[in-house]
């Protein structure tokens, strides 16, 4: 009995979520550490080392105030889900714990529910309300630790201000860029899917030109040989042969005509818009390697460092190859916005050789990616193997070292014995199950830094 296999993706998941859930604890604590720090006393003001008057009222020992400390602290957990309201109380919390003591000025904390509230808010004025919260804090707690406002003071209460000021705005930068990747994932998912019915339209314009035409045939054949024979056996009404020819082309015009009415409500759901099949209405242009370039662009815009790189001399290619070889690119793309997170680096290489075309996509994952496994591939490779197969030529993808590389190996014109999938061929260049051959595996290191 076969081992249940895991979901597509749930490793990787899994690892980011733990990934995020931990560093989120860890600024927690830290802002807590450095609040602390920053609230109690130095070690020459502490009486008997390890207590100090707090509020000027409160004789406390140090672990005591520090574990209140932490307990009013542990709010700033719940930051993510109610962000303005835990940003107006740590701002209040802030301002109370200036006055424990004369060098208190705590507001790492403010900060940290600032930067939160400026990324989760959707409505400008509710971003603008958790700025003026914060900087009403930060800026009271300034003036209160300095004692006045004086000349002097200028500087310092205009720093804490600009400080508070940047850190709303990097949390609006994430706010923008988390809504900018999200509306190009929509896209890169309707492009999908408008590409998928193209396909399943020229599919099955080729299947009704193909297979109408030679069943329709095969009928009028059959229609004609039985009524050629009807004719016979008026002739020779005792050939019992002929009655049973007769029978067998009735059976072929008959299991004909019931082909062609299933070939076309077969077409009809392979459209997907429940009509006739009919070319006049398919689109005639489709995407090649001149689009390319503007898929690189579109993915650029969500955070990843797409590169393309050429050498040789580029040749002219037939329309299958060229759409075949976008959407190797085009899946590897969308595999890398997937599990490479923002800043990732996406490297895109065609080598031109006299019969044939090379691409590799090398994926080095950014500070938020997770290389997907082999195993992990999905539908969409196994698809694009099937597709390149097709063309005569060969696919493999696989992690090498820190990279998952993608690559095909297509002809640069497609042969009619090529559709026999598994098939060998002179054309054919075989790629090592690590994804790379020499050539391509050193021009990738030469230039995909």
């Amino acid at each position: 009995m076969a081992a249940p296999t895991a979901p597509v993706g749930t490793d990787s998941e899994t690892g980011r979520s733990v990934l995020r859930r931990t560093t989120f604890v860890l600024v927690t604590a830290g802002a807590f550490a450095l609040d602390a720090l920053m609230t109690i006393p130095p070690s020459e003001d502490l009486v008997d080392g390890h207590q100090f008057d707090a509020f000027g009222v409160w004789h406390t020992p140090v672990s005591t105030f520090v574990a209140l400390m932490g307990l009013a602290y542990a709010v700033l957990l719940l930051r993510r889900r109610h962000p303005l309201p835990v940003l107006a109380y740590v701002a209040a919390l802030s301002v109370l714990l200036t006055f424990t003591h004369e060098w208190s000025q705590p507001m790492t904390g403010v900060l940290v529910c600032l930067y939160t509230a400026a990324s989760l808010a959707t409505d400008r004025w509710v971003a603008r309300a958790g700025l003026a919260v914060a900087l009403a804090s930060t800026l009271t707690s300034t003036t209160v630790n300095l004692g006045h406002l004086g000349a002097d003071a200028v500087f310092p209460v205009a720093l804490v201000g600009v400080i508070t000021v940047v850190v709303w705005l990097f949390g609006r930068r994430e706010h923008l860029a988390r809504a900018t990747a999200a509306g190009l994932r929509d896209r890169l998912e309707e492009h999908g899917e408008e590409a998928a019915l193209q396909e399943r339209r020229r599919i099955a314009r080729e299947l009704h030109d193909i297979l109408a035409h030679s069943v329709s045939a095969m009928m009028m054949q059959a229609a004609g040989a039985k009524a050629i024979t009807h004719g016979a056996r008026q002739d020779a009404p005792d050939d019992h042969r002929l009655a049973t020819v007769e029978r067998a082309l009735s059976t072929i015009e008959n299991t004909g005509s019931q082909s062609m009415r299933e070939l076309h409500r077969l077409l009809s759901a392979l459209r997907g818009d429940g009509s006739e099949p009919d070319v006049d209405g398919l689109p005639s242009s489709q995407p090649g390697l001149g689009d390319v370039e503007r898929l690189a662009e579109l993915t650029r815009q969500s955070g990843l460092v797409v590169e393309l790189h050429t050498s040789g001399v580029a040749s002219r290619v037939d329309p299958s190859v060229g759409l075949a070889a976008y959407r190797v690119v085009q899946e590897a793309l969308a595999n890398a916005m997937k599990h490479a997170g923002r800043g990732g680096v996406v490297d895109v290489f065609h080598s031109w050789q006299p019969d044939r075309l090379q691409l590799q996509v090398r994926t080095r994952n950014g500070h938020e990616g997770t290389l997907p496994t082999v195993h992990g591939s999905g539908t969409g490779l196994l698809g694009l193997r099937e597709r390149v197969e097709l063309m005569g030529g060969t696919f493999d993808s696989g992690t090498v070292g820190e990279e998952f590389v993608t690559t095909a190996v297509l002809p640069l014109t497609t042969s009619p014995h090529a559709a026999r999938v598994g098939g060998s061929s002179p054309a054919r260049t075989q790629v090592r199950r690590d994804g790379t051959d020499g050539r391509i595996a050193r021009s990738g290191a030469g230039g995909g830094g």
